[in-house]
């Protein structure tokens, strides 16, 4: 496209603004484009960006960015300083976060609604019971976050199906208090006052209600190896509900008991510790939906760390198929070899 005196929209731009344009906030036209540019724009830094959306929508734009990538207020300042553009103020993305917020969420409602709708028909068009994934995270480590969020997948649609954050502050709440005077009107987001670690049983127990409620049917819950979540949907959503461990958990714990090992074996390497955790997570994999075949991996998986490899399979273990071959990593000692059986067992 043409470039005017202060003004340049490339056509990657003008594709984002249309798309912008719809964009619509309670009612209001959120993002539009300016046909000309201001006097008083013209010849500063901030003419391309300004004269491209303008300063509200400017800012509308760099707080779905914000939220989108999962970060804060100094880092979107940061990227535009190395950009030689002007900052934005925390109180002007709060602003449009209050305003472009419920239209963020009624999406995430409607996407939501969506995959449930998907996931309830299998290829066929019958409905049918379907497996979820469920998994929680907090604001920060530690047994004293202030927040903390569940997200629930659908195995047929890998989409999310259901969602739930809990906070334990408000800070309008925590002012007033804090003054002795009455909360003004505001959009409290405080729903939990427990503990951050009972935040996960709770979420969860929300979300499967949630998608209960909406008609989907759910058979098996993959998760970790957290036992009081599972104890608590089953008892109160659903009885016959199952439950399977999720491999990324797994290997993970399977990985802290062996760098347990390590301060009492010093030839146990993070090397080493590495290319177990790869080998276990293999023999999982390649057995997919076959608990022999995976008993069978994991107990050959001592023997061939050792270099003794007739209870190896040929389909994994190079020894078998190359003479030639020299395995890498291995290790050495009775010792380290008894507590290795150990943690597998």
């Amino acid at each position: 496209m043409r470039r005017k005196k202060g003004q340049f929209i490339s056509k990657r731009n003008a594709n984002r603004t249309s798309i912008i344009n719809n964009v619509n906030v309670e009612k209001k036209t959120c993002i539009s484009v300016p046909e000309t540019v201001p006097p008083w724009l013209e010849g500063r830094r901030a003419s391309i960006a300004l004269s491209l959306l303008g300063r509200k929508q400017a800012c509308c734009v760099s707080l779905l960015a914000m939220i989108n990538a999962g970060v804060g207020e100094s880092q979107i300042s940061a990227i535009f300083a190395e950009l030689n553009l002007p900052g934005i103020s925390k109180t002007a993305l709060k602003a449009r976060e209050r305003e472009i917020g419920p239209s963020i969420e009624s999406v995430a409602e409607i996407s939501c609604t969506t995959a449930i709708q998907q996931e309830m028909k299998d290829p066929t068009g019958d409905h049918v019971e379907t497996d979820v994934s469920a998994d929680g995270a907090w604001q920060k480590r530690g047994s004293n976050s202030l927040s903390g969020h569940v997200t629930v997948i659908g195995k047929l649609t890998k989409k999310c199906v259901s969602y739930s954050v809990a906070k334990k502050t408000c800070r309008t709440c925590k002012v007033a208090k804090r003054n002795k005077i009455k909360a003004k009107l505001h959009s409290c987001r405080k729903n939990w006052n427990g503990s951050s670690k009972a935040m996960e049983p709770f979420l969860t127990s929300t979300c499967l209600q949630e998608v209960k409620q909406k008609g989907l049917n759910i058979e098996r819950l993959t998760m970790d190896g957290d036992s009081t979540t599972f104890t608590r949907v089953k008892r109160s959503l659903f009885p016959e509900l199952k439950k399977s461990n999720d491999k990324n958990h797994i290997v993970k714990n399977f990985g802290n008991e062996l760098y347990k090992l390590k301060s009492k074996h010093k030839s146990l390497s993070n090397n080493n510790i590495a290319h177990i955790q790869k080998c276990f997570s293999y023999g999982i994999s390649q057995n997919k939906g076959s608990t022999h075949g995976i008993k069978t991996s994991l107990d050959a998986l001592p023997s061939h760390m050792f270099n003794e490899h007739s209870s190896c399979s040929p389909t994994w273990c190079k020894s078998l198929r190359d003479e030639n071959y020299r395995q890498a990593h291995i290790l050495q000692g009775p010792e380290l070899r008894k507590d290795f059986q150990n943690v597998i067992h």
